[in-house]
């Protein structure tokens, strides 16, 4: 895997990378611990999550063709041992494009808080608590909160993709972009 990041960006599409940057400063600054300077001293202990470092891998932000399984359209996927964001092209300049980029960026975010954990386990888990408690802080809706929990649950019996923190993470943005509850969880399929 190449290792340069602007060799690394120019294999990603450009107008997918330009949107999932424009989506990191406007949704995902409590990720990036942006929303807490006062709250972590990151100085020399590990580089901040972003999808978009300046002296390490950055994501790639791709589209793949389309593809049909037995289950359906495959609508975007994340390679994490490689770092790519892909996004199904029969997507390109729908609505639903924004929606799907924004669940694989969730996905991604978390990928990047485990990352460090294998170089610093404590202070990542005390990251990852502590974004957690704001969420959870954040959205405020209890019920809300216990629904979306249990229908990833039951979203993910037979796999462990969304964990509470995506699923947070996923009604917090649909809170804030006023979409309807599943459409960032479930990409607004029916069945979830």
């Amino acid at each position: 895997m190449e290792k340069d990041p602007f060799f690394r960006q120019s294999l990603s599409d450009p107008k997918l990378f330009e949107m999932a940057s424009d989506f990191q400063g406007e949704y995902f600054t409590d990720f990036t611990l942006q929303d807490f300077p006062d709250d972590f001293d990151c100085q020399g202990t590990w580089e901040l999550p972003t999808l978009f470092p300046s002296n390490t891998l950055c994501w790639i932000f791709k589209y793949f063709p389309d593809k049909n399984t037995t289950e359906g359209q495959i609508l975007g996927t994340i390679d994490y041992e490689n770092r790519e964001i892909r996004i199904n092209e029969t997507l390109k300049g729908k609505p639903i494009l924004k929606h799907i980029l924004l669940h694989e960026m969730i996905h991604a975010y978390e990928d990047c808080l485990f990352d460090g954990i294998r170089k610093n386990y404590a202070y990542i888990i005390q990251c990852r608590d502590y974004l957690l408690i704001k969420l959870v802080q954040k959205i405020k809706d209890k019920r809300l909160i216990e629904r979306v929990l249990f229908e990833a649950r039951q979203m993910d019996a037979a796999n462990i993709r969304h964990t509470p923190f995506f699923a947070l993470k996923a009604l917090d943005l649909e809170l804030r972009l006023r979409l309807k509850h599943g459409t960032l969880m479930g990409y607004g399929r029916d069945q979830y």
